[in-house]
């Protein structure tokens, strides 16, 4: 997950080990060198949830739009009654 910028780098966090060829796809995708750090998967699915985009901004090419309010949980199915 890229989160910030300084000068030519940008920083991203994973929660797994980052490859050599994960590394240059993220190098390609972000036209420049990356600082990686390591991370919980609980810190990047809340910074996922923060996740919002300014108004009147495009999410990138191929990322996930976020949605305009949080999202409701699904009450579960009633039990079959036998």
């Amino acid at each position: 997950m890229p989160f910030d910028r300084e000068e030519e780098f940008h920083f991203v966090a994973t929660a797994y080990y980052l490859s050599p060829a994960v590394r240059a796809h993220w190098e390609k995708l972000l036209d420049g060198p990356i600082l990686w750090f390591g991370t919980t998967l609980e810190c990047i699915a809340d910074y996922l949830e923060k996740l919002e985009p300014p108004p009147g901004t495009v999410a990138a090419p191929g990322a996930p739009a976020a949605p305009a309010t949080p999202a409701v949980a699904a009450k579960p199915a009633p039990a079959p009654t036998k």
